[in-house]
């Protein structure tokens, strides 16, 4: 989704969850607005670029005991989503965190 309106995550899922956004219109999509009126210091969401530049993909996240999952939300092009989940991917082999699925 990527209108005020429309919704694919469920609420539950994203309280729960470190949130990373692509840019920071991505926290305006239905999904994702209600993490605007939570106190700064409560929200847990972080702009991809932001992680990527201190190379600190998910070393603040897992430092986060109230999060048991990750949710990546963007808005952008498809070449952007697939390059930032194959570097999402790396950095998770790479601390050795997540779950591989079979897709076949």
């Amino acid at each position: 989704s990527y209108t005020p309106t429309t919704r694919e995550i469920d609420d539950d899922l994203v309280k729960r969850s470190h949130v990373i956004v692509d840019t920071h219109e991505a926290i305006n999509v239905g999904d994702l607005s209600w993490l605007k009126n939570q106190k700064k210091q409560d929200r847990k969401y972080s702009l991809i670029g932001n992680l990527l530049a201190r190379n600190n993909l998910f070393n603040e996240m897992l430092d986060d005991d109230t999060t048991d999952c990750t949710v990546y939300k963007s808005v952008g092009t498809a070449i952007q989503d697939v390059c930032s989940a194959a570097l999402a991917v790396k950095a998770a082999r790479e601390k050795g965190v997540g779950t591989n699925v079979d897709m076949s």
